[in-house]
């Protein structure tokens, strides 16, 4: 299994093996070569502080195992929402 912690702000869509990771105006496309999933998670961004979130859950199978995953930046959305992710 390999695990991606994500901020609280981002909004996650499984498709497949495709995920849409969306942060404000921001847009990132997971492509995996393996089955995806979401499950509870904490974010600390300081001692003592603790947010839900969700973590991606990417199911390689048992070890030994290989496999992939890959981020691409959707054109156009590169600005950041600062006040999404401070929140």
């Amino acid at each position: 299994r390999a695990r991606l912690l994500l901020h609280p702000a981002w909004q996650i869509e499984i498709q497949g093996l495709h995920a849409m990771l969306r942060c404000g105006r921001q847009q990132v496309r997971l492509t995996a070569s393996a089955p995806l999933a979401l499950e509870p998670a904490w974010w600390c961004p300081d001692m003592g502080v603790r947010r839900a979130t969700r973590r991606l859950v990417i199911e390689y199978g048992r070890a030994p195992c290989r496999g992939e995953f890959a981020f691409e930046w959707l054109p156009g959305r590169w600005s950041v929402d600062r006040a999404a992710l401070e929140r």
